[in-house]
């Protein structure tokens, strides 16, 4: 049985002009866009810069034999060992980033690079895990297009994984993505200083879930031996732990090597002597060093900077005695050194010290010198340069007023701003993060009372209606300074962490904040990163002022909502998905709390921001929680329509719609259709007192109705609805054909599809044809929004002219279909490769019909192979197109006289629709019985007794 597929057969496809939702606050039809691949991948969060650097590479000949040994390790076949990951473990200052750098860069030499993050406890997005493995998949694609496609596919099914549980985000980004899409070759990811931003979640997926990654995966980690980290992952036998013996032969050897170079460097550069500083004096810091590398860095880094680099040295090597204590103890003693060498008895030095060098440890990321001149321009004698650079040796970016400054190694954070408190002879150098946390709040609110402006770049669109303005703004980072754009991000991140006494000059500061700039940082905020909650701002001044809540008042209040919701829409139109939902969820929340008190007043917003919040969940794979939002819009709906009907019906029918979409795409299909056609109700009465308004509304309500009736097999009803869909968006067209012609072509075609099922297959040929003409009008001034919708038109068109038994006309539209379909596949394969397989499907029985067997063979060949690749992903979609296009691959082989291979193919056919048949039999059991009685037939013309 050759089986033709309709644009509608197998899938449950609905025309995507009325698979929508209304939308929020102005309750309007809108459609819902495709996905693309680059989309999809574009919602992963990724961490920019964590990947390595090519500057922090091991100097040449140095580390060679553990380099030599992680790079055999990586080398070694799949069968002969099944350790996944090798963990550097060892003490701060011993070299392991050094070492991950170098193996990084071979590996990305040598195509072998699959993904490198690189922790740094200084930078936000790389002090936690949560963009750890969404930054290795969108890493991971590089190396594999299948990759991209099955990882877009993931996210186009459900985008929540973007934002789900690390577990979760492994699993389905990267750990069966690379089991269904074999890599065929080691593909290494590099995972260093995991202690600075790790998570028990993250180790129990290093621990538990990475064996199941295929053998060629290898994850080279670094880390200090922290007790959770070692707990979990030493008695492993994934995990081989290796440790750099600092006091042996061949870190010895490194050191000198190392040491060697560096004094070469300061010599040249301070134009000593050739041997400086001699032979004896560089053995003695090989020893002093004691196979520490950070430790070694610092004295050059030093000693370059010094004046008297010869002197420096000497006190180094013969005034401390350092043998035999810790590496804690050995690294303060360093940073004492470096330290005492400023003007501690210079009462501005230590005030501009613990003013500048408490920003840089208080700072959420790195400053530049200019932020931070500019953060502290109350202090206008504030001497950065003066108090800095003695310091240079401990921190980097100091050579460019505009580069981020940072800490050289964690271990000097750790000093100051922890162990030199409990030192008598170190106390002078503590900083205290909290003091300075409070303090870079109070700077931050300076700035933004003072430079953030209506004349900033990016304001003030908040204040104009939606319809005065699309979208939001784009501003260039560099026409906003440093300083403001830090305090725009991190201001609220300062407040929240304050406890206990606070100033009155912060108090004052953020009062004038809220009181005239919140909607300005909001505004420019939002031109470059996400929403920011101000619940937490909220609760902090609840808990530390709560004595004074009218400060609660300008993000309490109903303007404010108002402007969230205002928000919302602007991040809607720029597809900008997750920010527009963290948006809409504060407006909810802020809504519930005024309606608690005001309930008649504000419960129309409440429903409205509610139906804009199942909008957005939906949109981003949260089903559930969406029918779950969207029920409580509904029910809030009924009783303000109860009350007034004329004013709340058409809010109501609006929720009604979408509770009915999200039902039907969770699969409960008889409560879908109960409330839609409740919709549809309530907009008939509507369009009957007002049909120019409520008219597009009903006809989009009757579109729906008529897909919800014929998923559950009442043709007939679902025929004379979407007739009288057709009916009402042809009077519509006729007024405003622009707008409405899109909607007039998508109800023709599924009114085609209802004729088609039911016998009326002339008039199914004249609709589909007034589709394809009303498409093609559409497609040829907007072909990247049309020609899709054009595709599917021409394919059911050939399927009506098929069956009509015009053929000839039947393969030249067909073809049409394909040759559009695979140039939108070539782009957008997550995408339209369903089409395209479907549109193959029928070229290959078109041609067939007509005597052209071979080139029949190859197209349903090429259909196969490409539903294979999507049932592979998703079989619960797929394998009832897979089985169809098998079945009639059997017959084109038996055609050709290819009777075993048939034989084959059929028999994979019935395997395959005897599992629909079980799951499903109302559906599939027809299907069945025909693969089943063609198997029959081939076994019988091959001479077996059936």
């Amino acid at each position: 049985m050759d089986i033709l597929q309709n644009s509608l057969a197998g899938s449950s496809y609905v025309d995507a002009r009325y698979a929508t939702v209304h939308n929020v606050a102005r309750d309007q039809l809108i459609t819902n866009t495709t996905i693309n691949p680059k989309t999809s991948l574009d919602t992963l969060p990724y961490a920019e810069g964590a990947s390595w650097n090519p500057n922090l590479v091991c100097l040449r000949n140095t580390r060679k034999a553990l380099i030599d040994d992680i790079i055999k390790w990586i080398y070694l076949p799949e069968e002969s060992t099944g350790v996944r990951i090798f963990w550097l473990s060892d003490v701060a200052g011993a070299g392991k980033s050094a070492i991950a750098h170098t193996i990084a860069q071979y590996c990305d030499n040598h195509g072998l690079l699959g993904s490198s993050f690189f922790f740094d406890r200084n930078i936000p997005d790389r002090r936690t895990p949560q963009k750890l493995f969404t930054t290795i998949a969108r890493d991971l694609v590089k190396l594999e297009n299948n990759l991209a496609d099955h990882i877009s596919l993931v996210l186009e099914a459900d985008r929540s994984v973007a934002s789900a549980c690390q577990t979760c985000q492994f699993e389905k980004l990267i750990l069966e993505p690379t089991l269904r899409h074999r890599i065929r070759r080691a593909v290494v990811i590099v995972i260093d200083g995991l202690d600075e931003g790790y998570d028990l979640e993250t180790l129990r997926v290093l621990r538990d879930r990475v064996p199941e990654l295929p053998g060629n995966f290898r994850i080279l980690m670094t880390s200090r031996p922290l007790d959770d980290i070692v707990t979990d992952l030493s008695n492993t036998g994934h995990v081989h732990r290796r440790s750099i013996n600092i006091h042996g032969d061949s870190n010895r050897r490194d050191i000198r090597l190392y040491i060697r170079d560096r004094l070469h460097l300061i010599s040249s550069r301070k134009r000593l002597a050739v041997e400086w500083p001699g032979e004896g004096r560089t053995n003695d810091l090989i020893n002093k060093s004691e196979g520490l590398f950070v430790w070694v860095y610092i004295v050059s880094e030093y000693l370059r900077t010094a004046t008297h680099p010869d002197r420096k040295l000497s006190t180094l090597l013969y005034e401390r005695n350092l043998s035999g204590v810790s590496m804690n103890a050995k690294m303060d003693a360093l940073y004492s050194e470096v330290l005492c060498t400023c003007d501690w008895d210079d009462e501005d030095f230590v005030h501009d010290y613990h003013l500048l060098v408490g920003a840089i440890m208080a700072a959420k990321t790195p400053l530049s010198s200019r932020a931070l001149k500019s953060l502290h321009r109350i202090n206008v004698e504030l001497d950065v340069d003066g108090v800095l650079w003695p310091l240079s040796s401990l921190l980097t970016g100091l050579s460019d007023q505009d580069q981020p400054i940072h800490i050289l190694h964690l271990s000097f954070r750790d000093f100051i701003t922890s162990r030199a408190q409990s030192s008598l002879i170190h106390q002078r150098y503590y900083i205290s993060e909290k003091e300075h946390n409070q303090r870079l709040a109070t700077l931050c609110l300076h700035v933004l009372n003072e430079d953030l402006t209506s004349h900033t770049p990016g304001t003030g669109y908040l204040s104009k209606s939606a319809s005065d303005i699309k979208g939001i703004p784009s501003v260039d980072p560099s026409d906003v300074s440093e300083a403001v754009w830090y305090a725009c991000r991190f201001w609220m991140e300062h407040i929240i962490e304050i406890e206990g006494d606070t100033s009155d000059t912060l108090l004052d500061s953020l009062r004038k904040f809220l009181a005239e700039r919140l909607i300005l940082w909001i505004e420019l905020l939002s031109t470059q990163y996400p929403f920011q909650s101000l619940s937490g701002v909220r609760a902090w001044l609840q808990r530390t002022f709560p004595t004074e809540p009218e400060m609660l008042t300008p993000m309490s209040g109903y303007s404010y909502s108002q402007i969230l919701v205002h928000l919302y829409d602007r991040f809607v139109y720029m597809n900008r998905r997750e920010h527009a939902l963290e948006a809409i969820r504060d407006a909810v929340d802020l809504l519930r709390q005024l309606t608690a008190e005001r309930p008649d007043t504000f419960n129309p917003d409440l429903a409205g921001s509610l139906n804009a919040l199942s909008s957005c969940l939906s949109n981003l794979g949260h089903r559930e929680r969406a029918l779950e939002v969207i029920q409580e819009a509904v029910n809030l709906r009924r009783k303000l329509a109860a009350d007034l009907p004329d004013v709340f019906n058409p809010d109501l029918a609006g929720s009604l719609h979408n509770h009915s979409l999200y039902l039907s795409n969770l699969g409960y299909r008889e409560h879908a259709l109960e409330v839609i056609q409740e919709a549809v109700n309530v907009q008939r009465k509507l369009a009957a007192d007002d049909p120019d308004v409520f008219n597009p509304d009903l006809a989009g309500s009757l579109h729906n109705l008529s897909f919800c009736l014929s998923d559950l097999g009442h043709r007939e009803h679902a025929l004379e609805v979407i007739q009288e869909a057709v009916n009402l968006q042809r009077k519509l067209a006729a007024d405003r054909p622009t707008v409405f012609n899109p909607d007039l072509a998508g109800s023709l075609h599924n009114h085609s599809f209802y004729l088609s099922n039911l016998g009326h297959r002339e008039q199914a040929l004249e609709v589909i044809q007034e589709a394809v003409n009303l498409r093609r009008q559409l497609a040829a001034d907007h072909p990247d929004v049309f020609d899709p919708d054009l595709a599917r038109s021409l394919s059911d068109l050939s399927v009506c002219l098929s069956n009509l038994g015009h053929l000839e006309r039947a393969l030249e539209v067909i073809q049409e279909a394909v040759n559009l379909q695979q140039k939108l596949a070539a782009d957008r394969p997550d995408v339209f490769d369903p089409d395209l397989t479907r549109s193959l499907h029928n070229l290959s029985l078109c041609l067939s019909n007509l005597g052209h067997r071979e080139r029949a063979l190859e197209v349903i060949q090429e259909a196969v192979n490409l539903r294979r690749k999507l049932a592979a992903d998703r079989p619960d979609v797929f394998n009832p197109d897979l089985a169809t296009s098998l079945h009639d691959l059997s017959l084109r082989l038996s055609d050709l006289g290819h009777r075993d291979r048939a034989l084959e193919v059929i028999q994979e056919a019935v395997d395959l629709r005897r599992k629909l048949a079980i799951d499903r039999p109302g559906i599939f059991n027809s299907v069945f019985a025909s693969s089943l009685d063609e198997l029959s037939r081939q076994l019988a013309n091959l001479g077996y007794t059936v």
